[in-house]
């Protein structure tokens, strides 16, 4: 499935009677069939009949992409859950080696889930290394803020070549840790 809003997004001259029910509904929920007509025809200069507007959205309900309540249409839940889970599939498949990859203009998120505490260490290894956090790629200092300072309990000798070489590539590195107990440790 495809990210349908931001292909809307990209353009909203080839984007489809659907994609554009999509975003209306993103946006405002729910509306009528002769409300979504209207706001297509206002917000896209739409040129189709309320006919259409209907048809299209009884087959969007027919896949389970909007459901109907007494009020009007909205967005179908697990749809939206699906289209998430999907994305978020491929978004793993195209990260380089599962690494970490931030928006160059740090705006979003970016929820990453870790197996254990050493996947976790390695991959804030790599990402410092990486700059992404720097203001300049040429900049041997970064400053790194914890809530806890974790040691994992499973050490292999390549992840400490990696700790180790990111420490002689960046000198100047602050990190700071603002709890002194184990996250784990009541009190």
């Amino acid at each position: 499935m495809i990210d349908e809003l931001a292909l809307l997004k990209l353009h909203p001259e080839t984007a489809s009677t659907k994609q554009k029910i999509i975003d209306l509904l993103s946006n405002e929920y729910p509306l009528t069939a002769k409300n979504i007509h209207n706001r297509l025809q206002k917000q896209y200069s739409a040129e189709i009949t309320y006919q259409g507007v209907h048809k299209t959205i009884k087959e969007m309900e027919t896949q389970k992409i909007v459901e109907r309540k007494k009020n009007g249409y909205l967005l179908n839940i697990e749809w939206i859950q699906k289209s998430k889970k999907t994305m978020e599939r491929v978004e793993k498949k195209y990260l380089q080696n599962q690494k970490i990859v931030l928006p160059e203009d740090f705006t979003g998120s970016v929820e990453i889930e870790f197996d254990s505490v050493t996947d976790l260490g390695v991959s804030m290894t790599e990402l410092l290394m990486s700059k992404q956090l720097s203001k300049d790629s040429n900049d041997p200092s970064f400053i790194c803020t914890m809530e806890y300072g974790l040691w994992s309990l499973k050490v292999r000798f390549e992840h400490l070549a990696l700790l180790a070489k990111m420490v002689t590539a960046n000198p100047k590195a602050t990190n700071i840790v603002r709890k002194k107990k184990h996250f784990m440790e009541n009190g």
